[in-house]
């Protein structure tokens, strides 16, 4: 999976503009976000070792980070992080991002087949204020059964078919992280951790 972040503040697709002819055209601010975001994209993509997803399905996690409001900053009880519900739609935040991404990580963003969208108020003791953390993988052929429940990564946050139900009070890994050795390393982690109290 490629991870890329993008130090920007979160920025939803507005309603397209329409010029006297009827042809619709994006704001200016839009327009600067996306090449601002694209070129964070591009830098990442140069550091990737394998290709970059060109052709084929692709899944997408893409987590929005909005910066606490001053007037949420408590000193006794900092607020920890948690889900954002104010304005900006999930889908016009994705949008945007995906729009940026074109022609980077994918040929258009029509080849995103899967994708995993979580807005997020930062703690107030958090060092990143904003942004956007965008994670791409490339899709393997749909299961012949697509009716099962599909899980979600607790490592990676990609959706994947189980082969068996998920147990709801353990993490439950997908086919990728499990080849990657994570729930070895998250298990030594734990053991340590035990061990510290």
């Amino acid at each position: 999976m490629l991870d890329i972040f993008i130090p920007l503040e979160p920025y939803a697709m507005p309603r397209p503009r329409f010029g006297r002819g009827g042809h619709a055209h994006n704001t200016d601010k839009s327009r600067s976000w996306k090449q601002a975001a694209a070129i964070y994209m591009q830098m990442a993509v140069r550091e990737y070792e394998k290709p970059v997803f060109a052709e084929g399905p692709v899944g997408v996690r893409l987590r929005f980070y909005f910066k606490l409001p001053k007037s949420a900053h408590r000193k006794g009880d900092p607020p920890k992080e948690q889900w954002h519900i104010g304005r900006m739609d999930f889908d016009n935040l994705a949008k945007t991002v995906c729009d940026a991404a074109n022609g980077i990580l994918w040929k258009d963003d029509r080849q995103v087949s899967q994708a995993l969208i979580q807005k997020i108020r930062v703690a107030q003791d958090a060092t990143i204020k904003w942004g956007v953390d965008v994670g791409v993988w490339e899709l393997e052929e749909l299961p012949v059964d697509v009716s099962d429940d599909l899980a979600v990564c607790s490592s990676c946050g990609m959706l994947y078919s189980p082969t068996r139900r998920p147990n709801p009070d353990r993490r439950n890994y997908c086919p990728k992280c499990k080849e990657d050795k994570v729930p070895q390393r998250d298990a030594s982690r734990d053991y340590y951790d035990r061990k510290r109290r």
